[in-house]
């Protein structure tokens, strides 16, 4: 029964660690899915089939949802308009090499969830953003026409971490 239970839990630890997509031009990019299951020595990238010193640069999309509205609508509404931010996000950029990146591998995609402080901080969060050079859908609830989260197209992590500083990981 452990020995079982091991073999299970070893199997799952080799599906998520792990896989390598493939980008235009053949390039090999070693992405890691879980990266606390991973050691140190498989964090590296490969290129051309051969051990780089460099991390990967994983990617990512970030979710930023208001936190103002946490209160009026509750977690669940405001849980679903993340998705909706997600899901709109993915299809508009559903031909980007990012995105079918990203895709291929749905059970080792990695998202980031921020709060903003109000509508005014989202839309800032969204201007700085498409400034930076990163698409996002700006998700606007409707009938009610109020802008609730937003959603980046996936990119790498080091592209869009910097212009998201002063946003805070969603609590609930």
């Amino acid at each position: 029964s452990s020995t079982v239970a091991s073999s299970l839990r070893a199997s799952a630890l080799a599906r998520r660690s792990m896989f390598r997509v493939k980008l235009r031009g053949g390039l090999s990019l070693l992405r890691q899915a879980e990266t606390t299951s991973v050691s140190p020595e498989n964090k590296r990238g490969l290129s051309s089939g051969v051990a780089s010193n460099e991390p990967v640069d994983t990617i990512v999309q970030y979710v930023v949802v208001r936190r103002d509205l946490k209160d009026q609508w509750g977690t669940g509404p405001l849980i679903a308009q993340a998705c909706h931010a997600s899901t709109a996000a993915l299809w508009l950029s559903r031909d980007e090499e990012y995105t079918k990146t990203y895709t291929e591998g749905l059970d080792a995609m990695h998202k980031v969830i921020l709060s903003a402080k109000n509508e005014n901080a989202l839309r800032k969060a969204a201007k700085t953003l498409e400034e930076g050079g990163v698409k996002c859908k700006l998700w606007i609830e409707q009938p009610e026409n109020i802008p609730t989260a937003l959603a980046t197209f996936p990119r790498p992590r080091s592209e869009i971490k910097s212009l998201t500083k002063g946003l805070q990981l969603f609590k609930d």
